[in-house]
């Protein structure tokens, strides 16, 4: 299991995602944006496991879960906000969809002030995670090396992620991706889900290399 999976079971399954819930976008807490629906925030996922599947807890369901090898679910949005948290030292910001409205003559009728939704880890902590993911895109032997040199002259720091799904992982495998760019300097962060798509890195990166390139083109990056 790992470290991560360790740091579960040291919790204990409640605490973990009692924890996971006030210190981060996931699993099992809304991402506080203001979009109402049938339940509400309609972009909250929770921990389905602990919802709907009553299972018994133990050390090795908790170790599944801390690594995300379980009954997680998590959206796109929330993946980004993995991948900006990290970008941002450690510092997780509140998302917002409207940064600025203007009349029609210009003036500003409302603007958005970012503002932080919590501390999830240390920025020394940030700083580790960032380089593994650096290493991810820029290491031959990284799962998302293809992209390595995607965009010119912009290192991505990323991580790929393919879920196994269905009953006995029957399902066709969903595949992720997360990541923030430049690594240096970050200015934007990208969450893909493909739902069946198959692998991360071959299924979910293409399309975020490709949002990278068009923001990135807009600020006369590239």
């Amino acid at each position: 299991m790992g470290g991560v999976g360790g740091g579960g079971d040291a919790l204990g399954r409640q605490r973990f995602f009692q924890e996971s819930a006030a210190r981060t976008a996931v699993p099992g807490v809304a991402t506080g944006l203001a979009v109402t629906g049938a339940g509400g925030d309609v972009l909250f996922v929770e921990a389905t496991a602990m919802k709907t599947h009553n299972h018994t807890p133990s050390l090795a369901l908790t170790a599944y879960s801390a690594i995300g090898q379980f009954d997680d679910t998590v959206s796109p949005l929330q993946e980004a906000m993995f991948s900006a948290a990290i970008a941002n030292g450690g510092t997780l910001m509140k998302p917002y969809l409207v940064q600025q409205v203007t009349a029609s003559d210009l003036s500003t009728v409302t603007s958005t002030t970012p503002s932080v939704m919590s501390q999830p880890v240390s920025e020394s902590v940030a700083s580790e995670v960032g380089k593994m993911m650096l290493a991810v895109v820029q290491d031959p032997d990284g799962t998302g090396y293809n992209f390595n040199a995607s965009v010119e002259g912009v290192q991505i720091a990323g991580k790929t992620g393919t879920a196994e799904t269905g009953v006995n992982n029957s399902g066709l495998d969903d595949a992720a991706f997360t990541c923030f760019a430049p690594y240096a300097n970050p200015k934007i962060a990208v969450g893909v889900i493909i739902q069946g798509g198959g692998y991360g890195a071959t299924a979910a990166a293409p399309i975020a290399v490709q949002v990278i390139k068009a923001y990135l083109a807009t600020l006369g990056n590239q």
